[in-house]
């Protein structure tokens, strides 16, 4: 019985796989960021019905809460980005990397 270890294959297979699911976790942080920050600039539709004057006193009230509602899935995304940028430019590297035939099967 042979066993087979780990191949060159294998290793790009699993850095595109990992590179891809990055790319949708940071897309999806970066989507639900989004969304905090046009909750926050419309703040339900009360922007439209005041003044300028009275928007900024509302839009300094509700500030205090936003670092940590879109901060947060903003670095998530950042970092599930720069995760996925770094496997994916390995899985490149790697199939640039001539191999002999026994360790691409």
């Amino acid at each position: 019985m042979e066993t087979k270890l780990v191949t060159l294959k294998r290793v790009q297979i699993a850095c595109q796989g990992v590179a891809l699911l990055g790319v949708l976790v940071g897309l999806g942080a970066i989507v639900c960021m989004v969304w905090e920050l046009t909750d926050f600039f419309m703040l339900q539709g009360r922007l439209y019905t005041m003044l300028p004057e009275e928007q900024l006193a509302v839009l300094s009230e509700e500030a205090s809460e936003l670092p940590e509602e879109v901060i947060v899935p903003a670095i998530v995304g950042a970092v599930a980005l720069l995760g996925s940028l770094l496997t994916g430019l390995s899985a490149l590297v790697m199939t640039c990397i001539p191999c002999r035939k026994t360790d691409c099967d």
